[in-house]
This record gives structure tokens, C-alpha cells and sequence, in this order.
């Protein structure tokens, strides 16, 4: 607001210069012209439909063959590389979706660091609810530290199901 007023200001310095220029002319406003500024409401956008922020749930302590605690299913990321790898530490990874043109979409809050490495293999769990069963195609992609170089990505594939489902996908880098 405040550099709107400064212009305001700067229009009637102007104005009042002009009068004075003008040997005693008097200038008259036209009715066209508007002392005031108004704003330009900015075009009204449909946002994409987001998913649902989504935070791991599953205990550490969960395997491949326990039952999941909810009546959730799980995705799983397997990332196997070299067990001394330095950059184990700062790897990221993201899950996309993919549209009906094609193009991949981050899943807001479907990202992170390994929940765990060992032995040269590294692991993270997401927990879904229900309503997502069946949705697809996704993809994981592992980049070397957030906002960093892609290092793989997975095929795509599709969440599980039905409840206590999980969906393993390993991708090497």
C-alpha cells in the first residue's frame, strides 16, 4: 500500500507543477482519468489437485513379512549400491506420480532421507491409507542430496491394493 501512495503523491507534485507552469491556466481533470489506484485482482487459477502429505507410520522393527499395524498399506524403497559408499549419508529420494501427459509430479511429502542403511543397501517406508489403493503410476527417484543430481529412478509401478499390502521396488545406483 505504501507504494501506491507514494505514486498518488507523485501524480499530484505533478499536477500542481503543471498548474503553476501554465501562467494561471487552470487544468481540469478529464472524467476519464481516476485520482485514485486500484488493484488488478490476477486471473483466477484451478490448482492441481495435491496429494495428501503422507508421514512414515511404520515402526522400525517392521519386516517385509509382519502385518502392517493399520489397516494401511506401504510402499518400500530398496536403494542397493557399494557398503562404502560415502554418499549413503546424503542420499534423497522422492516418489512422483505421473500424469496423463506423461510428466512426472513430486508426491508433497513422500520425500527424505533413507529411514535406514545396511550393508549396502539402503530402505524407506511409506505408509498410505486406504484411499489410495490401486493409484498409479509412480516412480521413486534417488538424487544425491536434496535438490541435487539424479542418481536412478524406478520403473514405474502402482500402490498396493488392499490393506497390509506392500510394494517393494529396489532401484541401483
Amino acid at each position: 500500500m505504501r507504494r501506491y501512495g507514494l505514486i498518488g503523491l507523485g501524480a499530484l507534485i505533478l499536477i500542481v507543477a503543471l498548474v503553476s507552469n501554465t501562467g494561471g491556466a487552470t487544468l481540469e481533470a478529464s472524467p476519464a482519468i481516476s485520482p485514485t489506484w486500484t488493484r488488478v485482482a490476477p486471473p483466477t487459477l484451478t490448482p492441481t489437485p495435491a496429494w495428501p502429505v503422507v508421514t512414515p507410520s511404520l515402526p522400525p522393527t517392521v519386516t517385509p513379512a509382519a502385518p502392517l499395524a493399520r489397516d494401511g498399506a506401504a510402499i518400500w524403497l530398496r536403494v542397493q549400491g557399494r557398503a562404502g559408499d560415502p554418499r549413503w549419508q546424503s542420499l534423497w529420494t522422492v516418489v512422483q506420480w505421473q500424469d496423463a501427459l506423461g510428466d512426472w509430479h513430486d508426491v508433497e511429502g513422500w520425500r527424505g532421507t533413507l529411514d535406514e542403511v545396511a550393508k549396502g543397501e539402503g530402505r524407506k517406508v511409506w505408509w498410505l491409507p486406504a484411499e489410495l489403493f490401486g493409484a498409479g503410476p509412480f516412480r521413486w527417484v534417488i538424487y544425491a542430496q536434496p535438490d541435487g543430481a539424479v542418481l536412478a529412478s524406478s520403473p514405474a509401478f502402482h500402490l498396493p491394493e488392499s490393506a497390509g499390502k506392500v510394494e517393494f521396488v529396489t532401484v541401483t545406483f
